[in-house]
């Protein structure tokens, strides 16, 4: 593998496609569940960000922010449904951008999606490489199991997407290592200087792991 530290665009390495754009402006208290036709002939990856201050900062649709955060995105053959929850008791007005990739293995002739940005590949700019993508089959066991062994020396930024059953896409959020003595069940990525593992684990009789782990593995660092 090259060094991909070194490399700003590099036609070698693949980049993303963005098979799916949305924006909207929703206001709350409360929980607000935002339905979003998506129009496309397969279940698509998605992710997003929101605004709680007209556009001047933005958060992952995952990460909570004080007056509001994002609960889960989930994908189907129809639509792309968001949760957000507002915490304050005033009205809030939000803003959302949504978007979502096909997944590994999917060739479908699609329209494209009317770009957000003027902008297109700048070769004076660094871009994430998108190093390893595909689709993982957990099975239950007590130690974490590999789905990419990366040796890049480092943290990557990684996207995971967990398809619970065939059809229903959820996006996820990377975790640490749990301790499954304690544990009755457990569903953790984990992201190491090596590898991205996934541990799924449950003493429950009767429970199964997800149909599916989409990933998508970058080359840019976590911190």
């Amino acid at each position: 593998m090259p060094r991909v530290l070194k490399y700003l665009v590099d036609s070698r390495t693949p980049t993303d496609m963005v098979v799916f754009i949305h924006t909207g402006s929703y206001t709350g208290p409360g929980y607000v569940d935002i339905v979003v036709p998506h129009g496309l002939p397969f279940v698509p990856l998605p992710f997003g960000i929101y605004s709680i201050d007209d556009g001047v900062t933005w958060n992952s649709l995952e990460v909570t922010n004080g007056n509001a955060f994002g609960s889960t995105i989930i994908a189907d053959a129809t639509n792309i449904t968001i949760g957000i929850r507002v915490e304050q008791s005033t009205t809030t007005t939000f803003l959302i951008k949504l978007f979502a990739f096909a997944p590994s293995g999917v060739y479908s002739i699609i329209q494209s999606p009317i770009p957000l940005s003027k902008y297109f590949i700048d070769s004076r700019k660094t871009y994430d490489q998108l190093l390893y993508a595909g689709a993982f089959q957990p099975s239950s066991s007590s130690s974490p199991q590999t789905i990419v062994k990366h040796d890049l020396g480092y943290k990557p930024r990684v996207m995971l997407w967990q398809e619970l059953t065939a059809g229903t896409i959820v996006s996820m959020r990377n975790g640490s290592i749990m301790n499954t003595a304690w544990a009755s069940t457990a569903q953790v990525p984990i992201v190491t200087d090596t590898e991205l593992q996934y541990l799924y684990y449950s003493n429950i009789q009767g429970a199964e792991p997800p149909y599916r782990i989409h990933y998508r593995l970058y080359r840019g660092s976590n911190g």
